[in-house]
């Protein structure tokens, strides 16, 4: 008889909690760690019932939370490409001096694999196995009413300051005969938001109510593939958001002999959004931009002016520009620029 063995399993651990640092002004925390496990394998039995297993397949998958500060602008983080390629190096001229060469190719990789994990993990306070599976700490952190601070008050009705960071290590392995392999690893860290403001002003010290809106988001992604042997690939991602906009209502407007008194409303929107994908090769290495494979830069700036004169007359004007520059492409990008005017009137 001749059948079909498929096992798998799973494992989870997850932490959460939030905690109110002082008023206004709360943490949350999450810790989480998935574990997987599946074994495919051909099974014959022969006339007696002897079972003979062939085609085993073994898998292990981990996928937890990470804290790796490799997204920070500026080279502020120790968690880069230069770490990893110092701590393989260090590993490889370990394996080169002994004088046991069995297995030399997958002893290789295993440096590989626990310098790209190691490079990029900025907090750890164990080692081997627990290292590899046990989770980090990610977070967000909130705080509403800086209004109160003297910066703000008198000025501000509300402040509310947000920040958030999120980090994933993934790996997929193989077992065989031979040990296990790691064959994908993935480091993706970013902050989103690295800094996000919501603010709104006094309408009395403005004549008009003043509101805007601001965050800066950045993501790295870093992967390593055995078939690939030496390349690290990076993928980056930065975003700018702004948005204000200011309403002043009964603003004064004389027009054929009538002084008019309506609603004026003045909007920004900007975004800002550049990707870019990138290549590290270990055995040599180009510094820490890698190889550019391609990047994309896209611009949004749109100032509006809305101008009410009554429930069915409206005119507004803006300006708008679009922008999407290319990074290693032949085609360089282009960009767009509007100018307009929007009059609506509503007739029953």
């Amino acid at each position: 008889a001749v059948m079909q063995d498929d096992y798998s399993q799973k494992s989870n651990f997850q932490f959460q909690t939030n905690r109110t640092l002082w008023p206004g002004a709360t943490l949350d925390i999450t810790m989480k760690s998935d574990l997987g496990y599946s074994r495919n394998q051909r099974l014959q039995t022969d006339a007696l019932g002897v079972p003979t297993f062939s085609n085993i397949n073994k898998r292990q998958t981990l996928e937890r939370t990470f804290v790796s500060f490799s997204s920070l602008p500026f080279g502020l983080s120790n968690d880069n490409v230069e770490t990893v390629i110092r701590l393989y190096n260090q590993r490889k001229a370990e394996i080169d001096a002994a004088a046991d060469t069995t297995n030399r190719s997958a002893r290789l990789l295993d440096a590989m694999a626990t310098s790209f994990r190691e490079g990029f993990e900025s907090w750890q306070f164990f080692s081997d196995e627990l290292a590899r599976v046990l989770p980090g700490v990610n977070w967000t952190f909130r705080w509403d009413g800086i209004e109160k601070m003297p910066l703000f008050k008198g000025l501000a009705q509300r402040v509310f300051l947000e920040h958030g960071y999120q980090s994933t290590y993934t790996e997929n392995a193989r077992i065989n005969d031979n040990g296990r392999f790691i064959e994908v690893q993935q480091v993706k860290s970013g902050f989103s938001p690295l800094v996000g403001l919501n603010l709104s002003f006094d309408e009395r010290k403005l004549n008009g109510l003043l509101t805007a809106t601001g965050r800066y988001s950045v993501t790295n992604t870093h992967g390593f593939n055995a078939s690939a042997r030496s390349v690290i690939s990076l993928e980056t991602s930065h975003e700018f958001q702004l948005q204000a906009s200011y309403l002043r209502r009964a603003v004064p407007l004389k027009l054929f002999g009538m002084d008019m008194k309506n609603d004026l409303e003045v909007t920004l929107n900007t975004q800002v959004r550049r990707n870019r994908r990138a290549q590290h090769d270990i055995l040599n290495y180009k510094g820490a931009n890698g190889a550019v494979v391609d990047g994309t830069t896209q611009v949004v700036i749109e100032p509006r002016a809305k101008y009410t004169i009554s429930n069915r007359v409206t005119a507004s004007a803006f300006v708008k520009y679009e922008g999407n520059f290319s990074e290693g492409a032949a085609n360089p990008g282009f960009s767009t620029t509007q100018v307009g005017l929007d009059i609506r009137l509503s007739i029953s």
